[in-house]
């Protein structure tokens, strides 16, 4: 009998948290949407995982490792001195102190921090690319965002981005109630803020590499599976990120040679 056609999309009924895309050539990404630094349990579930895939390069691994050490002496300061340095993400962690409820302002980021070490024994990657193209990628993003024009929007860019948790909240169009919601919305204040910095045009680019390479991931896993059973990718995203990420992923670009994260290269929660 022919097999049905699967949906690109879903949302487990039983997880809902969950998005999940489904690759043509087999396997399934699952995204994870999540508030960073904010402490979260993984929803329960029936899905068994091959594989992790953070949406980060290595030197990812550094920063865990000394965000840890930092708050083995001192717990909060990370939050402290990213409230402290200003900036959109400062903003975020400032507003979620003020909300109930909401226990934040942890470092390590908890989900993606707590998946890698939770997966140690499966395959691991790393998603953000390091060569040629993605520099190029970097210097044009660094060159949009000093543009006199972006310059001027950081003018007034604290009292826009109250205005926008403030507008989120009336709206509901953000998950949740009470304190998460009012969580969701300082994150998605905060994502707006980020890419109305880097540009739609450099966001889709970002969006549409990342999801080559976790089509690539998914790849890799196909071709060292053991028996009959599929892969399944989780991917932990920041939540705003999700819908944008699906959009690409249902572009369906060509997969990118990747290859796990090798255990050699980690010296602690350093990348050697």
């Amino acid at each position: 009998m022919p097999s049905q056609k699967r949906p690109l999309v879903d949302v487990d009924q039983e997880d809902s948290m969950i998005h999940s895309w489904h690759d043509p050539e087999g396997g399934t990404i699952d995204l994870l949407p999540y508030l960073p630094s904010v402490e979260v349990q993984i929803p329960k579930t029936r899905r068994v995982w091959t594989s992790v895939a953070i949406l980060d390069d290595p030197s990812v691994l550094d920063a865990w490792h000394e965000e840890a050490k930092i708050e083995s002496r001192s717990r909060g300061a990370n939050a402290a001195a990213l409230i402290a340095s200003g900036g959109p993400l400062g903003w975020y962690l400032d507003h979620l102190q003020t909300v109930e409820g909401v226990e934040s302002g942890r470092f390590p980021d908890p989900l993606p921090y707590g998946l890698w070490n939770r997966m140690q024994r499966s395959p691991r990657f790393l998603i953000e690319p390091s060569d040629e193209e993605w520099d190029e990628w970097i210097l044009a993003k660094a060159d949009h965002m000093v543009r006199f024009r972006n310059l001027l929007t950081n003018v007034g860019a604290h009292r826009r981005f109250k205005k926008r948790v403030k507008a989120h909240v009336k709206a509901a169009n953000v998950p949740g109630e009470g304190g998460l919601q009012q969580a969701h919305a300082s994150l998605l204040a905060w994502w707006e803020s980020v890419v109305q910095r880097m540009g739609d045009h450099l966001s889709r680019q970002r969006d549409g590499r990342f999801a080559a390479r976790l089509r690539g991931s998914l790849s890799w896993l196909r071709s060292a599976a053991v028996g009959n059973d599929e892969p399944r990718l989780l991917v932990p995203v920041v939540a705003p990120w999700a819908q944008d990420i699906l959009f690409a992923l249902e572009q369906h670009p060509k997969p990118e040679k990747i290859e796990p994260f090798s255990g050699d290269e980690e010296s602690g929660e350093s990348n050697g």
